[in-house]
């Protein structure tokens, strides 16, 4: 959905959708909603949009992401990924070169820190299980050097 508010809020834009297949929006880029649409409307239609769904990893996307847009210098380029990932996406961005501005949405957290006993164990369990995922992730890319830390 935030992809969907810059999109509309930037129509000269280039529009570079990673991890999908064009195949995935159909009912978008219109001038009249589908039920589904998020892309739609007079600032959408007929938009140029490139898809890069080939990748299988962000590594992979940033790589396949650079080569196809070729960005120039004094662009702008906004990283729209949710805040659990940002800092590893952002930081493989950055140590091939690119300088994107993170757009960090899908906040999990409301940044405070409170205790609060549940009896939704697989739902914490699951919520661990993302957060440790990501966090080890993260540490994969700094030891192979997928992101550079060492600024």
């Amino acid at each position: 959905m935030a992809a969907a508010a810059l999109a509309e809020r930037y129509p000269d834009a280039k529009l570079v959708l990673t991890g999908v297949f064009s195949d995935a929006f159909q009912n978008e880029f219109r001038a009249v909603a589908n039920p589904q649409s998020f892309f739609f409307g007079t600032a959408f239609e007929g938009r140029s949009v490139t898809f890069l769904g080939a990748a299988r990893s962000t590594y992979e996307e940033a790589l396949l992401t650079l080569e196809t847009v070729q960005p120039r210098a004094g662009e702008r380029w906004l990283l729209v990924t949710s805040a659990l990932h940002m800092p590893r996406a952002q930081g493989v961005f950055q140590t091939l070169g690119w300088q994107v501005m993170p757009y960090p949405v899908d906040y999990r957290s409301t940044g405070r820190l409170t205790f609060s006993p549940s009896l939704q164990v697989g739902r914490s369990l699951s919520e661990l299980d993302l957060a440790v995922r990501e966090w080890g992730a993260l540490l994969v890319y700094e030891r192979t050097g997928r992101i550079d830390t060492s600024e």
